[in-house]
């Protein structure tokens, strides 16, 4: 983003990028193991509708259970159009429990969205740095995304992120029959990426505000 920011703004002498980890409160809470015997839980929260990939997620949940998959759906959030809403409604008819939706969160009741689920998948189609991919990361939990904007420096290892040509729920579904016995060791890498992100962006915000107080002790007012 750095990069991108001097070749749009060719005079800007620097540029910090600071982190939305910095503004996600760390998880004290153990990361939650996943069992082979478990019901494997993926995840959703957002302003639902397509531009965040709400099919693409139906569509990914409908494929995993064709190829054997134990899972579950949890999708969070308002909808944004009547359709939305239609869709979700056809999903819950067709998928029964497999797909539990929860409607809008907020406090106690997100944090329990994170909580329970094992892997986030978020089929977005524009997006510059998503703060649910922070909050995710700080509950231990791997990220299948798109490659938009800062999303692969987010993601790193913990996860996977498919470019914009490539069919998601099809890329989804390899990731996670390839990945699925080693899901808990990349549970602990996503918080251990989130914290180190977090620690990073605190310091570079501390940094700046240093060095703004700094300059405005030099400053003289009309």
């Amino acid at each position: 983003m750095a990069q991108k920011f001097s070749k749009l703004y060719d005079k800007a002498a620097t540029n910090l990028v600071i982190s939305n980890s910095a503004f996600v409160d760390p998880v004290l809470t153990p990361v939650k193991q996943y069992r082979n015997e478990d019901v494997l839980k993926i995840g959703l929260i957002s302003n639902l509708n397509e531009n965040k990939g709400l099919s693409d997620f139906i569509q990914s949940i409908k494929e995993l259970r064709r190829q054997g998959v134990n899972i579950q759906g949890v999708l969070a959030g308002p909808t944004s159009t009547p359709q939305d809403a239609k869709t979700i409604e056809t999903a819950q008819k067709d998928l029964g429990e497999a797909l539990d939706y929860r409607g809008a969160l907020y406090g106690k009741d997100k944090a329990q969205f994170y909580a329970d689920i094992d892997i986030f998948i978020f089929p977005t189609r524009n997006e510059a740095q998503p703060t649910v991919i922070a909050e995710a990361m700080a509950q231990g939990i791997p990220i299948l995304s798109r490659d938009l904007g800062c999303i692969k420096s987010q993601v790193g290892p913990c996860g996977a992120v498919f470019k914009m040509d490539k069919d998601f729920p099809s890329a989804a579904i390899e990731w996670v029959t390839d990945n699925i016995n080693i899901l808990n060791d990349l549970k602990k890498q996503a918080r251990k990426s989130f914290l180190a992100d977090r620690e990073k962006a605190i310091h570079i915000a501390q940094n700046l505000l240093t060095s703004v107080a700094s300059s405005c002790e030099n400053c003289e007012y009309d």
